[in-house]
């Protein structure tokens, strides 16, 4: 490679592993990739080999982290619950990771905010448990309404996960 030419940061789509590439598309919001890959029997609960890209980190977790809420309702649309509950080598749950980014205003603008909202209510509608994720008061109008959300959640008395036949 001459000087002048930019080094790659990422490599093309095309050289990543189905795993990846399920990761890749999660990441830029591409529903469509997601749906392929998934149909085509990449599992979405692996994490990689270590030499994959982001092996340590479950697909869903990027779904989050990139506010690609349409992305995360393909994962959770292939009915694997174990999703909800699936942690990062740090041991954060994708609810919890949500929460995080906004009591901690991890998004760049409020069209990117109100995504993260929507991957908490998919999330707490898909049956997310919330018993390790504080329920306190909080000060921003986000934050009132995002209590609100978990405590109504909180309030329930089955969900997907406790009750086989959950309406």
């Amino acid at each position: 490679m001459a000087d002048s030419e930019p080094k790659r940061l990422l490599k093309p789509p095309e050289q990543y592993s189905p795993l990846s590439k399920l990761k890749f598309a999660c990441m830029v919001g591409d529903v469509e990739a997601v749906n392929k890959l998934l149909a085509s029997g990449t599992d979405p609960l692996a994490t990689g080999a270590p030499i994959d890209w982001h092996h340590d980190t479950p697909a869903i977790h990027h779904c989050i982290v990139h506010f690609q809420p349409a992305c995360l309702e393909a994962l959770l649309a292939t009915g694997n619950l174990e999703l909800l509950e699936q942690v990062t080598f740090t041991g954060v749950t994708p609810l919890r990771r949500a929460i995080d980014n906004i009591q901690h205003e991890n998004y760049c603008c409020l069209r990117c905010a109100c995504k993260l909202f929507k991957c908490v209510e998919i999330l707490l509608e898909a049956g997310a448990e919330i018993g390790s994720v504080p329920i306190c008061h909080y000060e921003y109008a986000f934050d009132l309404e995002l209590e609100s959300m978990l405590e109504d959640a909180a309030n329930l008395r089955f969900s997907r996960l406790t009750h086989q036949q959950f309406p």
